[in-house]
């Protein structure tokens, strides 16, 4: 059984990564992120120059709280499943 300080500490690990994959976005200039599952892996890919490059590979167990990260982020409702694609979030840049 998973106690609740180690959901908190995974919690705050998404956060973090999450916050990361997009402050390195920001700072490269990507187009937009692509978050991809396959069976063992959740794959980030930056679209640079028109290009999908790799940037990192995150624990499979880890994609919905990922995705509900994202769509906290980006005001969408986090118990809708059905729609995958198109969320935005926008920010401000100083």
């Amino acid at each position: 059984m998973v106690s609740d300080k180690e959901v908190s500490i995974t919690r705050i690990h998404v956060v973090q990564k999450v916050n990361q994959l997009l402050t390195s976005a920001i700072s490269t200039g990507v187009s937009d992120i692509h978050f991809e599952p396959f069976e063992d892996v959740f794959r980030a890919r930056f679209r640079i120059d028109g290009v999908l490059k790799d940037v990192e590979h995150l624990p499979y167990a880890q994609k919905e709280e990922i995705i509900s990260r994202i769509k906290i982020m980006s005001d969408l409702d986090i118990a809708e499943k059905r729609q995958t694609s198109g969320w935005q979030i926008n920010r401000v840049t100083k």
